[in-house]
């Protein structure tokens, strides 16, 4: 069996499209207001049986990597991988390249530096005598060290040529850092890191700790990767209680969220 194949067989195509879109029953199928075009009527169906989606209204339609392509504008490649994760598949090299690693794509070097800069403004926030001022700002605001891990909080120090340097280290071009969303640019900022519905972090919004620093919240520009107004702060972790409660509580931003979920309210997102 081809790994394409092993991910098709691994992931139901009902599951994965009902974490993107709001399914309802319909006989042996369920429907959606279709995502890929203007609708007041249902016409997005999605089979079990068949492990396919068709909207009877644009045309759209096919598997769950089709899916996947069309809603995250992703090459074949890329929705290979992620699909592939998800089902925990590891995928075998390409016949003939054996001795030869496959280059990896530019948007999954994106998602690599957004990771790694997350990782360490976590550790920063977490261990580093920098980050006091950080610490006691979440303290008086009431945030848990729960809340602070379960949404991976950091901090950007007063210097951000360490940001550059690491990543640096790590062979990724300045070219790349830039296209990443430059996590470097952040200073003296608490840290949120924003994610796609796939869970990969694709840039951050950052919180000015002095009241004198504008604007008092800062985002990373646009990339190939980070569209603001496509993401929903929290969604990953609140996907699991959107599901189980069949419906989202939606609020201004990430503090609300974070204090939401604290409170047992998990469905929040922003």
């Amino acid at each position: 069996m081809s790994d394409i194949d092993l991910v098709k067989q691994k992931i139901d195509i009902v599951d994965f499209i009902g974490q993107y879109l709001e399914l309802k029953k319909a006989g042996s199928n369920h429907k959606a207001l279709c995502p890929f075009h203007d609708e007041n009527t249902s016409s997005f169906m999605v089979s079990a049986e068949k492990q396919i989606f068709k909207c009877f209204g644009c045309g759209e339609g096919g598997n769950v990597f089709n899916f996947l392509m069309k809603y995250e504008n992703l090459g074949f490649g890329e929705a290979l991988k992620i699909l592939a994760q998800r089902a925990g598949v590891t995928l075998t090299p390409r016949s003939g390249s054996r001795s030869t690693p496959e280059p990896i794509d530019h948007k999954t070097k994106l998602y690599k530096i957004n990771s790694l800069a997350s990782s360490a403004f976590h550790k920063i926030l977490t261990s580093h005598p920098s980050a006091q001022n950080a610490r006691d700002y979440l303290k008086k605001r009431g945030v848990t060290q729960n809340s602070i891990d379960k949404f991976f909080l950091g901090y950007a120090p007063l210097r951000n040529d360490w940001l550059e340097k690491f990543l640096r280290s790590r062979a990724f071009s300045n070219t790349e850092i830039s296209q990443a969303g430059a996590p470097n640019r952040f200073i003296n900022r608490l840290m949120f890191p924003l994610s796609d519905m796939m869970g990969n972090v694709v840039g951050f919004t950052g919180r000015a700790l002095d009241d004198k620093i504008m604007p008092k919240y800062l985002n990373t520009a646009e990339t190939p990767i980070f569209y603001k107004s496509r993401l929903l702060y929290g969604y990953p972790e609140a996907r699991q209680s959107i599901r189980e409660k069949k419906f989202a509580i939606v609020v201004e931003g990430q503090m609300d969220v974070i204090m939401a979920h604290q409170a047992g309210t998990a469905n929040t997102v922003a």
